[in-house]
């Protein structure tokens, strides 16, 4: 007979496993905007990556 520690090792084991294809089906949903988005409007997604890196750039290099 498993231990309490052990059933609940047993209990997450199975949640997880239940929470992995949902995750992967929700970055799959969220691939698939992003490159269609990239498709249809090239330049606005090059110029938020610009945007973005301009962004965090600078937000690392005024912490140093």
């Amino acid at each position: 007979m498993p231990t309490e520690g052990a059933q609940d090792l047993i209990s997450d084991e199975a949640e997880l496993s239940s929470l992995i294809p949902r995750v992967v089906d929700g970055v799959k949903r969220a691939d698939d905007k992003l490159v269609t988005f990239v498709k249809e409007r090239p330049l606005v997604a090059l110029g938020a990556a610009v945007a973005i890196g301009y962004v965090v750039g600078r937000v690392l290099t005024s912490r140093g």
